[in-house]
C-alpha cells in the first residue's frame, strides 16, 4: 500500500507539471483552447474567468452552450469524493470512486462569482446563477437561481425589469473615466 501512495504523489505532481507545459506551450495562454484539450465541451462566445483548475478531475464531464460566462472562483464538482471514507470496505469499489455526474449548462447562462456546481446538475437556456449558490438539480430556461441549496428566485425577465430600474446611465468608454462618472453620480 505505502509504495502505491508513493507512486501516486509522483503520478500526480508529473500531471500537474505535463498540465503547466501543456498550457503554456500547445494552448498559449488560452483557457477554453485548454479546456478544450482537457475535455470540456465549451461552445462559442464564452468567457471563463474562473482558474483552470476549478474544473474539477474529470473535466471532460463538463459541458458549457454558447455565450456562457463563468465568474470568479466558480467550481466545477463532477463527483462524491465522500465515498472516499468506505471505498476499503467494498472490493468493487474503484480508487476514483464510483459516484459521478455531468454538469451541464445551457446557452446564455451567467454563474456568478464563488458558485458552486455539484454533479448532476443542468442549468438551461437563458439563465443566471447568483454570486455563492450551490447548483444541484435541473433547472428550467428562463430563471434566476440563488442560495444554498440553489432555488429560483424569480424568472429572468423580472430580473431584467429590476436591473432597468437601477440602472445608472453612463457615457464612459474607458475606466479613468468611468471612475469620474461614477464617483459623480455617488457624490464621492
Amino acid at each position: 500500500m505505502r509504495n502505491w501512495k508513493k507512486r501516486s504523489k509522483v503520478l500526480k505532481l508529473f500531471d500537474k507539471v505535463y498540465d503547466a507545459v501543456l498550457f503554456i506551450g500547445y494552448c498559449r495562454f488560452s483557457k477554453t483552447r485548454f479546456l478544450r484539450h482537457k475535455g470540456v465541451r465549451i461552445g462559442e462566445k464564452c468567457t471563463i474567468i474562473t482558474k483552470i483548475q476549478n474544473f474539477g478531475t474529470e473535466p471532460y464531464l463538463v459541458k458549457l452552450g454558447d455565450n456562457v460566462t463563468i465568474t470568479h472562483g466558480v467550481i466545477f464538482i463532477t463527483h462524491d469524493g465522500g465515498t472516499r471514507l468506505f471505498r476499503d470496505e467494498f472490493p468493487e469499489m474503484n480508487p476514483y470512486g464510483n459516484v459521478f455526474g455531468t454538469i451541464e449548462l445551457g446557452s446564455d447562462v451567467f454563474v456568478g462569482i464563488n458558485s458552486l456546481l455539484l454533479p448532476g446538475s443542468k442549468i438551461s437556456d437563458n439563465t443566471l446563477v447568483g454570486a455563492g449558490t450551490i447548483v444541484k438539480g435541473n433547472f428550467e430556461p428562463g430563471v434566476v437561481i440563488a442560495g444554498n441549496p440553489g432555488r429560483v428566485i424569480c424568472g429572468i425577465d423580472d430580473y431584467i425589469t429590476k436591473v432597468r430600474s437601477q440602472m445608472v446611465d453612463l457615457k464612459s468608454t474607458n475606466r479613468r473615466d468611468l471612475r469620474i462618472e461614477l464617483e459623480k453620480h455617488f457624490n464621492l
